[in-house]
């Protein structure tokens, strides 16, 4: 299956630079029917090794990443000539980055692809070629770089294959949703590459969503200890010994509690009443008997 996909894509390549767009655009869209197809197939006639594996990412970049740049070139962005076959030639170059990070990185990300992933890429190209729309010549080339640098960006997307190890946000998938049928009802032939700039408006607004999230929960915990030490500092506003001349004791570790704020005040305080005396007479006891 895997060796299907890279037949295919060398279809489309062949068919794109003959004029035939359509069906250049067909041969990649049974590419990634064979690409969905292939590791099932391994793994249930028991032939999954390295090779494969290898083999997969090839197949990929021929199919998601040469052809697409091929067929999004001869369709409409010859017509700009370099600008035009420079964002074709880096789709082809960024999606064969994409893929080496996805190797290095299979055993580290779980639940989320790192980047767009490349069969994306090859179905919003194609599905954008059957849907015979052509949208000027200048959008079209920033939209095709836009694809390139999204395969290799740090953006989070939905892997479908079990439980996220990023939120979803509800506010996020709606707004996806109702650019996904407000544009379906304008014009439905496009229905498919619709889906896919929805999933990638998703992955987008879905990751800023997750990182301002996070930025907020380390700021409140920041602010959360600085008032700790604040009020540390209120309650022993006392000049502390050093700790380093302290020898290692039980009241070592209450001096250790006072000076670095690593307990409540509650519990420090429990334990100087359990320990006899208020701190200073802590360290005059330290200080009699050395």
């Amino acid at each position: 299956m895997t060796a299907t996909n890279a037949l295919f894509g060398g279809l489309s390549i062949m068919m794109s630079v003959s004029g035939h767009y359509q069906l250049a655009a067909v041969f990649i869209l049974i590419a990634m029917v064979a690409d969905a197809l292939d590791g099932r197939v391994a793994r249930a006639l028991h032939t999954a090794g390295p090779m494969g594996v290898e083999l997969d990412s090839l197949s990929d970049d021929i199919s998601f990443g040469i052809a697409a740049g091929t067929l999004m070139y001869a369709y409409q962005l010859k017509d700009l000539g370099a600008l035009g076959f420079i964002p074709c030639a880096l789709l082809g170059t960024f999606c064969a980055f994409r893929l080496a990070r996805f190797n290095v990185k299979v055993s580290a990300v779980h639940g989320y692809f790192e980047g767009l992933p490349c069969p994306t890429t090859g179905v919003i190209v194609a599905a954008y070629v059957l849907s015979g729309i052509k949208i000027w010549n200048w959008l079209a080339m920033l939209c095709v770089l836009a694809l390139a640098f999204l395969m290799v960006s740090e953006i989070h997307y939905p892997d479908n294959k079990g439980a996220s190890a990023d939120q979803l946000h509800l506010p996020a998938l709606l707004g996806c949703l109702a650019f996904f049928l407000i544009c379906t009802i304008i014009y439905w032939p496009a229905w498919a590459a619709v889906l896919c700039a929805a999933y990638i408006i998703f992955g987008i607004v879905n990751t800023y969503l997750n990182r301002r999230k996070a930025k907020r929960k380390q700021r409140r915990l920041r602010m959360k200890r600085r008032l700790k030490t604040e009020t540390l500092k209120e309650t022993y506003n006392e000049p502390l010994p050093r700790y380093n001349h302290v020898p290692y004791t039980a009241d070592r570790g209450l001096l250790h509690d006072l000076l670095h704020g690593h307990r409540c005040i509650r519990h420090v305080a429990s334990k100087r009443k359990k320990s006899g005396g208020s701190r200073q007479q802590i360290c005059d006891r330290h200080t009699s008997a050395q």
